[in-house]
């Protein structure tokens, strides 16, 4: 072979492979576009597990205000029974407790921590608040318990 007849072989090679076409460029756009749209797809959910980490944050609050408050009281003042029945923690649509309700229970219970009818100087103080998820709008419920003794 001749050597301009090299170099133009040479030459057409090498001038083929410069750039990117309209139509490559175009499919890389679109597929960079599909992955970012699958990825802002994301935000709303992960918003929607962070307000759900902010309420079940609140419901701790409240269920522990509600217990330390009960073991501020002696022994003899605190009666078994249902002190406080399941409702709202606010009656105002507008206030941010209105989705919240509480339930305060207590009882008896013997020396294997088992509810018991009898006193025997110890009692059960059970908190429970409520809430709906904003993951998957179902009820949900914090429960803690302390024990209270006489002595």
């Amino acid at each position: 072979m001749s050597k301009s007849l090299t170099k133009t072989m040479t030459r057409k090679k090498t001038t083929g492979n410069k750039g990117f076409t309209i139509i490559e460029g175009a499919i890389a756009i679109i597929i960079l576009l599909i992955g970012l749209l699958s990825v802002i797809e994301f935000f709303p959910f992960a918003l929607k597990i962070i307000n759900d980490s902010k309420r079940t944050t609140v419901a701790a609050n409240l269920t522990m205000s509600k217990l330390e408050e009960v073991i501020a009281l002696s022994y003899d003042e605190i009666t078994v029974g249902t002190m406080e029945v399941k409702h709202r923690m606010s009656d105002d649509p507008g206030d941010y407790l209105y989705t919240y309700q509480r339930q305060t229970v207590i009882d008896y219970v013997d020396e294997n921590l088992a509810v018991s009818a009898s006193d025997i100087g110890l009692k059960k103080i059970t908190v429970r608040v409520f809430w709906t998820s904003s993951v998957d709008a179902e009820e949900k419920s914090i429960e803690m318990d302390s024990l209270i003794s006489e002595y």
